[in-house]
């Protein structure tokens, strides 16, 4: 339960005479989920760098903190609940963490192909998707249409083809796709 790991952590460090940011620690939760041991240890570098008994940071462009624990099925689960910001900010991480985009679409690809799939009724007899991903797709089947995920196909696919015959900056290109999807653009074209 992360109510329960985030009174732990400020329990921990408030017996050291420590604070911490909600907003740090909510995003450190979030990102390690239930590893406490990396939670304690990412505020102790914080600790560490500022030298200050009260830690906290601002997401801005100035001081952005990029996980190594964000991993591409966070992502897909953002895209698949239409996630605006989570879902450009995961990117963005994977991104300065050297996820290579041509990857990245194969395992988009994969998620989408699945989700057409549920929405067709299709059965299919093997899944590329983690659990956590089987065990939401009913949640992102609600947040499609069959007609979107098609065109979203042929986005990814002339995607895929820039991606290997030109040099662009994969940044933009993609994150405006990660905002029409999010936005439900591929649904009214």
């Amino acid at each position: 339960n992360k109510s329960k790991i985030k009174d732990w952590v400020k329990y921990y460090y408030n017996n050291q005479g420590i604070s911490i940011d909600n907003e740090l620690l909510e995003y450190f939760v979030n990102n390690y989920s239930d590893d406490i041991s990396t939670i304690i240890n990412e505020i102790e570098k914080h600790f560490l760098f500022n030298n200050d008994k009260h830690i906290n940071f601002n997401l801005n462009e100035n001081s952005t903190y990029y996980s190594r624990h964000i991993k591409i099925w966070n992502l897909l689960d953002a895209l698949g609940k239409k996630d605006l910001n989570k879902s450009v900010s995961y990117y963005n991480n994977l991104y300065v963490n050297g996820t290579s985009l041509v990857y990245l679409l194969i395992n988009l690809n994969n998620f989408y192909f699945e989700l057409y799939n549920e929405l067709c009724n299709n059965k299919i007899n093997y899944s590329s998707l983690n659990k956590i991903l089987q065990s939401n797709i009913n949640l992102y089947k609600k947040n499609y249409s069959i007609n979107e995920v098609e065109k979203i196909f042929l986005e990814f696919r002339d995607l895929d083809v820039k991606v290997k015959t030109s040099s662009f900056d994969e940044l933009i290109i993609f994150s405006s796709k990660i905002i029409k999807i999010c936005n439900g653009y591929y649904d009214k074209k």
